[in-house]
């Protein structure tokens, strides 16, 4: 039960976040609310929340799986699958999110990059880099 209310209350602070997010958002001008250091921080807090409460939901179901085997009757090692092909699904689901991991590590640096900005150029500078169209007529 105390997974379930990690679950339930993580799930709802980031339901919180979010929505003042939009709130701060909709106010400034449909812009990101960038000076707002405090909602920056729940943002971030959020992403560990949402993922708590993954989590905390996997275990919840985990363990609700418990009762349905016979208490004094059948063991939990007994209910256990006994199927083949079990450890390669493993093992392919593991690198599967191996792999998203690495992307998502790497997209998002690649996101955090500073762009170039636009550097103003002289007169003299784009007349320059004009090509030049004597004879061309």
């Amino acid at each position: 039960h105390p997974f379930f209310d990690v679950m339930v209350g993580s799930g709802f602070l980031a339901l919180a976040i979010a929505a003042w997010f939009f709130l701060a958002w909709w106010r400034n001008g449909r812009q990101v609310p960038e000076t707002n250091r405090w909602l920056l921080r729940a943002v971030v807090f959020g992403g560990i929340l949402t993922f708590l409460a993954l989590e905390s939901g996997w275990i919840v179901t985990e363990e609700g799986r418990q009762p349905w085997i016979i208490q004094g009757v059948m063991l939990v090692a007994n209910a256990s699958t006994t199927a083949p092909g079990v450890g390669i699904f493993f093992l392919g689901f593991t690198a599967l999110y191996l792999m998203l991991g690495i992307t998502t590590y790497y997209l998002l640096r690649r996101l955090n990059r500073p762009e170039d900005e636009p550097t103003e150029t002289t007169p003299q500078e784009q007349s320059d880099q004009q090509p030049a169209t004597r004879g061309a007529a």
